[in-house]
């Protein structure tokens, strides 16, 4: 993908959203939107910035764990500038950084692959533990522990059979003249299987569930700056019900189903529909279109990062 291919996805993005807000009634959005305070439209800028650092602290812990000599600095530049694509389905895109890792710095392509997967997959752990606790009346401690070493069992199961994997690899690759791509994935997959060992795994899961937490702060504050009294475990659910929703969509950022999880959601815990689309769009702004944006600036800045992809790189 190019450069100018982002500006596109963004504009397509905007015009989506604007179609909506028009569809929902401008005016009864406009009233709710505007009556957020100024100041906290500043003060919420901190949100994306402390949530995306310590998803960049993971990212480098993970590159880590893997034997890289990537400090912070370098580590943050790569990071930041792979928000550009965060909008790609399933963030997909942000494997991108997997390419400038191998370009920059000579590190396997497999590795930064492998992190991706692996950043997806607690992505989804700890947002699926969130929404428990935020449905289920246990104690926290015990209840937590229980439930992310289920999780743990679960999702490692799969990724430690690599005789199955192996097998599986064995087959397809008769159906390639070239097996490059079936090695890199398979690779990839022995990279997943090291980063999910119970240490590394709970570490991760930790500091995501704690950037779901920021944004869900940020949502319920701004729910009650809406005069919307939601309880926090209600805002936690909803926003990491938005997260899970784009994923399992596949669509653009998660364009259309994070918005309507987030409204049904809230209205069903006593929003109205103005106040409801209006938290919700707030949240898209600070966790979508603030990131793309830094993220873009940070990509046009760094002109020896490119998003398009050569034959060098599959080598």
């Amino acid at each position: 993908m190019k450069k100018d291919n982002v500006f596109q996805l963004i504009l397509i993005t905007i015009v989506i959203y604007s179609i909506i807000i028009l569809f929902i009634g401008l005016l009864e959005v406009k009233d709710s939107i505007f009556s957020i305070p100024y100041s906290w439209w500043f003060y919420s800028l901190s949100f994306p910035i402390l949530s995306h650092f310590i998803l960049n602290i993971r990212w480098l812990y993970l590159l880590q764990i893997l034997h890289t000599r990537v400090n912070l600095l370098s580590c943050s530049k790569l990071y930041i500038a792979g928000l550009s694509l965060i909008s790609a389905p399933a963030r997909s895109g942000e494997a991108i950084r997997a390419i400038w890792l191998n370009r920059l710095y000579r590190i396997p392509m497999s590795h930064g692959i492998g992190i991706t997967i692996s950043e997806r997959i607690t992505d989804l752990s700890s947002a699926l533990l969130l929404i428990l606790w935020s449905i289920l009346n246990l104690d926290t401690f015990f209840y937590s522990l229980f439930i992310l070493s289920f999780l743990l069992y679960i999702i490692t199961l799969p990724i430690t059979k690599f005789t199955i994997i192996k097998r599986i690899q064995n087959k397809i690759k008769y159906y390639f003249i070239d097996n490059r791509l079936t090695s890199k994935l398979y690779s990839a997959l022995l990279t997943v299987k090291e980063l999910n060992n119970p240490k590394v795994f709970i570490a991760s899961n930790v500091l995501c569930a704690t950037a779901w937490l920021l944004e869900s702060f940020l949502l319920f504050i701004t729910f009650h700056l809406l005069n919307v009294d939601l309880a926090f475990k209600h805002a936690t659910l909803i926003r990491t019900a938005m997260g899970i929703g784009g994923v399992i969509s596949f669509l653009p950022g998660g364009l259309l189903t994070s918005e309507t999880t987030s409204i049904a959601l809230s209205i069903a815990y006593g929003a109205g529909k103005g106040e409801a689309f209006a938290a919700t769009l707030f949240l898209r702004i600070y966790t979508l279109f603030i990131p793309t944006i830094i993220g873009l600036i940070a990509l046009f800045k760094n002109k020896n990062l490119d998003t398009s992809l050569s034959k060098n790189d599959f080598t």
